[in-house]
């Protein structure tokens, strides 16, 4: 097997739970807002964006509904 499940499975999780997580919010809370700014600088409405591996969704709460229609969060981790 080239890429076990169970263990990026549990790395994720893992991850999630650990001391550095925690420390890099500040940053994580700066990045969301960043991002969700570039989206508020295009033109077009758009309908559906996703956020892939949006971990504890930082960019969403930026979106505005003039810019953005349905948030579809997706992340990886179980928790």
């Amino acid at each position: 097997k080239v890429f076990d499940r169970e263990t990026k499975r549990r790395q994720r999780n893992w991850a999630v739970k650990s001391d550095e997580f925690n420390g890099a919010q500040a940053l994580r809370k700066e990045c969301g807002y960043r991002i969700a700014d570039r989206v508020f600088d295009l033109t077009k409405y758009n309908e559906i964006c996703v956020d892939l591996g949006c971990g504890v969704g930082y960019i969403a709460p930026h979106l505005i509904k003039e810019n953005v229609g349905v948030v579809i969060q997706c992340d990886m981790s179980e928790g």
